[in-house]
């Protein structure tokens, strides 16, 4: 049975939107936000977009490329990025967000996220307290960039047709 997280935004509406993960790619991102503690893990969600549901086929876990903060900060490697939007033109997918750990501090953006994220992404964050993933929440950039809203999303046992 899929577990759908419903999130009111700050308006009191649950978005358009809704990420949805198979259970084995939640398990994952928790496996990788744990094996990375202390440090930020990161990766990208890969999949399509239909009828307002991002539905993650893929993810690609990557090093994170800071050398400094490595605790509350992550960077991934733009070439990496642009590689793989690269690869994915045509196929009908593509980039839907990006997951980030944070270690012993909630699963909701920072300022640093804010300053650094791209309005209509996915951005899932687990918050890792002493090397156990714990809260998981997904969240979208506002077009005006003055902030988040919680998006809405769904672990399913199968993958999501």
């Amino acid at each position: 049975m899929a577990e759908i997280v419903t999130c009111p935004t700050t308006s009191g509406m649950v978005p358009a939107n809704m990420l949805q993960l198979t259970q084995y790619q939640f398990d994952e991102i928790h496996r990788t936000a744990a094996s990375e503690y202390p440090h930020e893990c990161c990766g990208i969600l890969v999949g399509v977009l239909k009828d307002g549901q991002k539905t993650v086929a893929q993810l690609v876990v990557t090093e994170n490329q800071r050398q400094d903060s490595l605790r509350n900060r992550y960077l991934i490697d733009p070439a990496v990025v642009h590689r793989l939007e690269s690869e994915l033109r045509g196929t009908g997918k593509a980039i839907l967000g990006f997951f980030h750990s944070h270690p012993d501090a909630p699963a909701r953006p920072s300022l640093y996220d804010q300053e650094h994220a791209w309005p209509w992404y996915s951005y899932l964050i687990v918050s890792v307290t002493g090397g156990k993933a714990a809260d998981t929440t997904v969240w979208q950039l506002r077009p005006d960039r003055s902030g988040f809203e919680q998006e809405a999303f769904q672990v399913s046992e199968v993958e999501v047709s």
